[in-house]
């Protein structure tokens, strides 16, 4: 059902970067794996531990800022 009315309660405040989770864990886990070990693992080559983590932070953080926009926390 669609109401014709708008919410003007209060929204939450949004989780900073270090409390959020993601909603969908199991997609977000399997995006991580895609991304960091089968797509370099495809083109021919791996990331050394700093890589892995510099890029852990990145695609996180990326998908934070994300999920804030859309309202998904």
């Amino acid at each position: 059902m669609e109401w014709d009315v708008e919410d003007y309660r209060k929204k939450p405040e949004p989780p900073s970067w270090t409390e959020w989770t993601p909603l969908h864990w199991q997609s977000y886990c399997g995006w991580m794996v895609l991304l960091l070990f089968i797509i370099p693992w495809i083109m021919g080559f791996s990331f050394s531990p700093f890589g892995l983590l510099t890029n852990v932070i990145i695609i996180d953080y990326i998908w934070y800022r994300q999920a804030i926009v859309r309202g998904e926390y």
